[in-house]
């Protein structure tokens, strides 16, 4: 049996991969072939989707090195759970929080983990967010708690990904750095 593949010109003029499989059915009394037989098969919507399949792996390995040499936190907020769904983690790490102690904390937009008086801010930054035009970042500081209590301030830019039929946000994409030693420089600075 023999199988090749290889591409031919359609009759539309696009080249189209086959996959030819045959085998001899009759030979000579010396053993050449008399008679074979196969078929060929369109394979070109699987080389497609092959191609596709490595170009998404290629990319996905683009976004983890991104992710981890990024200096800020990348996080994917679940609007209608009002709960973080993914994080790169870094945030995380600098605020001292295993990984299902910060998505408990995630619940509610983080509301239990950023200082009171920033409360009035989050809530005028997430209704910023519901009317916002697509691709809009915004920006917000807000102060978030760390695991022994302490306020980290936070600077956060955010952007809708995905809306529902409605236009009301679905999942928002957002940065976060830790600025807190960056001010403390500033008022060192100012003084």
């Amino acid at each position: 049996p023999w199988e090749q593949e290889f591409r031919m010109l359609h009759i539309n003029g696009d080249y189209v991969w086959i996959l030819s499989r045959g085998k001899v059915l009759q030979r000579s009394s010396d053993g050449k072939a008399l008679l074979v037989g196969g078929l060929h098969i369109n394979i070109t919507p699987q080389k497609q989707l092959y191609e596709l399949h490595e170009d998404l792996k290629t990319k996905e390995k683009l976004v983890q090195g991104i992710l981890k040499v990024s200096l800020s936190s990348l996080t994917m907020i679940d609007f209608i759970a009002r709960r973080m769904s993914f994080t790169s983690g870094q945030i995380m790490r600098t605020l001292g929080y295993q990984d299902d102690e910060f998505g408990q904390l995630s619940n509610n937009f983080y509301e239990q983990a950023i200082h009171q008086e920033d409360q009035p801010r989050l809530k005028d930054h997430i209704n910023k967010l519901i009317n916002s035009k697509p691709g809009q970042a915004l920006e917000c500081l807000l102060r978030f708690r760390n695991k022994e209590g302490k306020y980290h301030t936070l600077m956060l830019r955010d952007s809708v990904f995905t809306r529902d039929g409605e236009g009301y946000p679905q999942e928002v994409i957002c940065s976060a750095i830790d600025i807190t030693h960056y001010l403390y420089l500033k008022t060192k600075m100012d003084e």
